[in-house]
């Protein structure tokens, strides 16, 4: 059951849709003499068709609103309907209720007599607490009867007057009809009436030429944004591939200046034995030397000398292969370096690619042509190294330059004091070995022996300690 709120409120609404419908009533009118003045004005085809179709556009708000209304009527009508049921739910329950209270009685005067006085008084608290309910029940009862008899009568008089508003639309719907016909004899027959039909001949045109347009701009479009996916997974293709050579390359690099590392620190422990033992058998040789006779001293001289020579020969061919060594990886770093070159200058031209699509799209999207034309960057020219071909060494930057300079001669020449950025040799490799070079030897001491005397040989022996190699940053290569 709805409250006295809802009621006010329905009525409110009522109240309300009538202002509308008078407002609406007013606007009719307003252009009812619109109308009348536009029949009596004569005016060109042009302000006609645009008079015209204002008024229609009007017409077609009113009905719209006119619809909006007859649906909330609707609404009310079906609201109206459930307070009837409601009401009539309400009557029902309070014959009920009178049936109940007359039997009650008939039983409480039936079985008074059986009943003690408190009882009694008991159940005629309860009658007197049923009849005031049953006092309310029957005053809302006729309060809603009132309000309904009132909602009945709002409900007829709005009924009348949408049934008059429908009527004055078909009167106006029939008015509007007759003019567009007048407007029709008047396009067809009248002096204008060539000249506006080739005007809307050429909107025609101009539209489909419009749409046609549009149709091609947006197939372009589609297929610049096809082609920018491609290039962008093509570039992260290409990215990816980059890395994961560049990855491999460091992991490569690492492992083998790791091995070589520890092959030239061999080498080096092999190289101060040997410089021990060499003192050793010097001393050895000057001792037998002192107590062996003149006679014998040319063989055993002789003899100590082979066994040096022997022993250079074996650091010489060790010298070689390690030489070697490096030459084959400078030469996979050189081709690593390659590639990776390579690989820029791809990405660098996707770039330049993705550049020049990007400037197309938004270009499409603006849908102006502008006067100046994009000029991308000019492709970097793509160098396919051959991994077959071997690298041109040459023949000044031998393998046996670079380590020739880690003798074990006493007279080694100084280096000079420009002689680091100084690069003897054409090629990279060369000048690469020659720095490599030039550091070993600034970091190695110089051992100097007095072979007559022998005085603190051991001594220069047991100092001597092997130089560190340091990792030493690379100059850019031209």
């Amino acid at each position: 059951m709805p409250d006295d709120e809802e009621k006010l409120q329905l009525r409110l609404d009522v109240e309300r849709f009538k202002r509308m419908i008078k407002t609406k009533d007013e606007m009719i009118e307003e252009m009812e003499h619109e109308l009348a003045k536009f029949t009596k004005m004569n005016m060109s085809d042009l302000g006609i068709s645009e008079r015209e179709r204002e008024l229609r556009e009007k017409l077609c708000e009113f009905q719209n609103e006119c619809d909006a209304k007859t649906a909330q009527l609707v609404e009310k009508d079906a609201e109206i309907e459930l307070l009837k049921k409601e009401v009539n739910r309400l009557e029902i329950s309070n014959r009920e209720l009178v049936d109940r209270m007359d039997q009650t009685t008939l039983d409480v005067n039936e079985t008074a007599n059986s009943f003690s006085e408190e009882e009694l008084l008991k159940m005629s608290a309860e009658m007197e607490i049923y009849k005031h309910e049953l006092v309310k029940l029957h005053e809302e009862n006729a309060g809603l009867r009132k309000e309904l008899i009132g909602m009945k009568e709002n409900y007829e008089n709005t009924l009348a007057h949408v049934s008059s508003l429908e009527n004055h639309i078909k009167g106006r719907n029939e008015e509007i009809e007759k003019l567009e016909g007048e407007l029709f004899d008047l396009r067809n027959r009248g002096e204008h009436a060539a000249k506006g039909n080739s005007i809307f001949a050429e909107a025609m045109e101009a539209e489909q030429k419009l749409e046609e347009d549009l149709r091609t701009v947006y197939k372009e479009k589609l297929m610049l944004q096809r082609m920018m996916k491609r290039l962008q997974m093509e570039k992260e293709d290409a990215e990816h591939r980059a890395r994961t050579a560049l990855n491999r390359a460091v992991v490569a690099r690492e492992t083998i200046s790791e091995a070589d590392f520890n092959e030239m620190k061999g080498l080096r422990d092999k190289i101060r034995d040997l410089e021990q033992e060499k003192t050793h058998l010097w001393e050895k040789l000057f001792i037998k030397l002192k107590s062996a006779p003149k006679k014998d001293t040319n063989p055993i001289i002789m003899s100590f000398f082979d066994g040096f020579k022997c022993s250079i020969e074996s650091m010489k061919t060790s010298q070689n292969t390690t030489a070697k060594q490096l030459e084959q990886l400078i030469v996979k770093h050189s081709i690593l370096k390659l590639s990776e070159e390579q690989l820029k200058r791809e990405n660098e031209n996707l770039r330049a690619e993705i550049e020049a699509l990007k400037y197309k799209l938004s270009q499409n999207r603006n849908g102006e042509k502008s006067t100046k034309p994009f000029t991308p960057k000019p492709p970097v020219p793509v160098y396919k190294p051959s991994f077959f071909s071997k690298a041109v060494v040459s023949k000044e930057a031998g393998i046996e330059k670079p380590m020739a300079n880690v003798t074990l001669n006493s007279s080694r020449r100084e280096p000079k004091e420009n002689d680091e950025n100084v690069d003897v040799g054409k090629t990279p490799m060369a000048a690469e070995r020659r720095r490599q070079a030039i550091l070993e030897r600034n970091l190695k001491p110089t051992v100097q022996y007095n072979y007559v005397t022998l005085t603190n040989a051991a001594d220069a022996v047991q100092g001597f300690k092997p130089p560190l190699l340091t990792s030493t940053p690379k100059k850019s290569e031209p």
